[in-house]
């Protein structure tokens, strides 16, 4: 699993390199990204995380982009939510953070 993480990290950076080239093109772009999304979300390399979900995001915030790969937004933000989700259900849980604490701030 640790290897598909590389792998979807990967594929990020390449949607994202040269100008969002890429992910730009009507017939790489899109195909790409469904493989990303299909890998995700990050489940043992989360040293990965911040790029992979950081280039998704920057994908996206690209206007030209965006337009072609408008077909996945749902999904794209569908896994954002679902990552969030267990990330907030761990840190209420206690699951310790690099500090041991947990990582919930009540509001």
């Amino acid at each position: 699993r640790g290897v598909r993480d590389n792998a979807a990290g990967a594929a990020v950076r390449v949607l994202a390199a040269d100008g969002f080239a890429i992910a730009k093109d009507t017939d790489a772009g899109p195909a790409l990204l469904a493989a990303t999304l299909a890998a995700l979300p990050i489940a043992e390399d989360f040293e990965e995380a911040a790029a992979t979900y950081g280039g998704l995001v920057s994908v996206f915030a690209d206007p030209g982009a965006a337009r072609v790969l408008a077909r996945w937004a749902p999904a794209t933000v569908a896994l954002f939510a679902r990552v969030v989700g267990d990330e907030y259900a761990k840190a209420r849980e206690g699951w310790p953070g690099k500090d041991g604490a947990s990582k919930v701030v009540d509001a």
